[in-house]
């Protein structure tokens, strides 16, 4: 066949021999069983982690979007301590943390009593107090002009606290009645810590794409914590956004460990789900920064509107006529408000108090001697660079990234212009009271429990195995919350302006008939005794 084989000589023989004779050594063979056995049970906790995550992916999914029937049932059975333990062992597969971070998230941050922004319906706010004299602790997440605003400020930023008016004040469980912007102390300084230490010195491996989801899972917990005001004070901005923004940097990507990209341009085409996971995860780092301008927006706004009551003040100790418009119904401008010509002739007559404001307000943006100034992205990431990092985002082959990073910049350069818009927005009150109500705190807990009523009707408003009985006591509060509505959008200047709760409607002994159009007649007395949609009725339909 012409294939010859070379006689082995002495020295290969002996090594032969020899490692036949080490592979028959009982020893050896005792060794390479138990490295067997090893890897067959560490094949086994693979599978039960692989296993582990999908249920807490499974119960994350259903409780998202506030499911108060999933989150009532599965909140008894998986504590915030013991999801919490699973989260910050180091010994677990990252991507179990993650699973459970994503699962503490919905199931104890995303719920009642806590709101977006704090309680606002958006940022920067639109309604602002020009003036409240009661004093005591605050009763509401409205905003009142009281003294001028620094970063050190309690109300700086629209932080979680719970008024003694929410319904949740005071309940046994401590997921709701817990009253301060503290409350999730230890995920928020977790997921910060997490995000510092990731990877390699705080840079993001390519190739580890478990460990790049725990990082999706920490960045989220770490934004949800920032929306409903958990991280809402300078010292929790500065300490999230400067781990965030060396992250957010691709410059400092590796490919592998202790492997660069060669050439670095690799990185933003490289496809494949681990670039997918890397692409996301900093989606969601930018999305942080964009609520961290939000809140830099509601800032400044404050001390305009600050700045605006001091000068206002001495501008009516100095002319009478230029006093503040009065609260009238009516929509009448009171003689001499400020919107009238003699106020008007004040406010814009003196070239020194022009320059002033102007000064006052350059002194907010960077490069000012204000502290709003400290609010800008580069100082509170200590990172000058950070619009580099930004032009950088914009090279990687992903919509969703070149989008968020342009949306980030032009947040950035377009600083002034959302101020001067958000102020034109304004609807500022000149004290708190108001008619039905007696103030604005009062109404807005009862528009914050009626959209939690709203959103937790499959509880209370079905009967079932899950959701157990009608709640009654539900269903008579939020048709006196509506009613109560009613009575204020429908207020005319003359009328009675306080409010007097039916007793029997307190009670929950209504009453309520009706024939279907089949001649079935349905009858209840344990209903509503004047229903809502009847009073507005004679509004909507004429002739009603």
């Amino acid at each position: 066949t012409g294939i010859h084989w070379r006689p082995l000589n002495s020295t290969k023989k002996k090594n032969i021999k020899r490692a036949m004779r080490k592979s028959m050594n009982p020893l050896t063979v005792s060794m390479n069983l138990r490295l067997k056995a090893a890897q067959e049970r560490f094949d086994r906790q693979v599978v039960l982690a692989s296993y582990i995550v999908a249920q807490l992916e499974l119960f994350t999914n259903m409780c998202k979007g506030r499911s108060y029937n999933c989150i009532r049932w599965l909140e008894t059975k998986y504590s915030f301590d013991m999801l919490l333990n699973i989260a910050t062992n180091k010994l677990l597969p990252s991507k179990l943390t993650g699973a459970a971070i994503g699962f503490v998230e919905a199931l104890y941050v995303d719920r009642f009593p806590q709101m977006p922004y704090g309680g606002a319906p958006c940022l920067p706010e639109k309604l602002w107090v020009y003036e409240d004299k009661e004093e005591g602790p605050r009763r509401s997440a409205t905003p009142i002009l009281k003294t001028a605003l620094t970063l050190k400020s309690e109300e700086a930023f629209p932080a979680f606290f719970l008024p003694a008016l929410s319904s949740a004040h005071g309940d046994s469980n401590p997921v709701l009645s817990h009253p301060d912007h503290f409350k999730f102390f230890l995920l928020r300084s977790y997921c910060n810590e997490a995000l510092r230490s990731f990877g390699t010195a705080g840079r993001i491996i390519h190739e580890q794409g478990d460990f790049n989801q725990f990082g999706m899972a920490a960045i989220q917990g770490q934004n949800a914590l920032l929306q409903y005001g958990f991280q809402s004070t300078h010292v929790k901005l500065k300490d999230m956004c400067g781990p965030n923004a060396m992250l957010l940097d691709g410059r400092s990507d590796l490919d592998s460990m202790g492997r660069v990209f060669n050439p670095p341009t690799a990185r933003y085409n490289q496809g494949g789900t681990e670039y997918e996971i890397v692409t996301k995860l900093k989606v969601a780092l930018i999305q942080t920064f964009n609520d961290v301008a939000d809140l830099r927006a509601n800032f400044r706004l404050g001390q305009l509107l600050h700045i605006f009551k001091s000068k206002a003040n001495g501008w009516m100790n100095v002319e009478r006529k230029a006093r503040r418009k009065s609260f009238n119904w009516s929509g009448k401008e009171s003689e001499g408000a400020i919107g009238s010509p003699e106020a008007q002739y004040v406010l814009q007559s003196t070239p020194a108090a022009v320059q002033q404001l102007y000064d006052d307000f350059e002194a907010m943006f960077p490069g000012g001697s204000g502290e709003a100034a400290e609010l800008d992205l580069t100082a509170l990431c200590e990172k000058p660079d950070m619009d580099t990092a930004l032009v950088d985002a914009l090279m990687y082959d992903d919509d969703k990234l070149m989008a968020s990073a342009l949306q980030l910049l032009e947040s950035t350069y377009t600083q002034r212009r959302r101020l001067k818009h958000a102020l034109q927005e304004v609807f500022l009150l000149e004290n708190p009271f108001l008619p039905i109500y007696g103030d604005i705190h009062v109404l807005r807990s009862h528009l914050t429990e009626v959209m939690y009523l709203v959103r937790t009707s499959s509880v209370w408003g079905v009967k079932s195995r899950i959701s157990g009985p009608f709640g009654d006591e539900q269903f008579g509060s939020i048709m006196s919350i509506l009613d109560r509505i009613h009575a204020f959008i429908y207020y005319e200047e003359g009328m009675v302006d306080k409010w007097e709760e039916d007793k029997d409607k307190k009670n929950y002994n209504g009453w309520f008939k009706e024939t279907g159009l089949d001649g079935v007649t349905f009858e209840s007395n344990k209903l509503w005794s004047l229903d809502v949609a009847g009073k507005w009725a004679s509004r909507l339909v004429p002739g009603a």
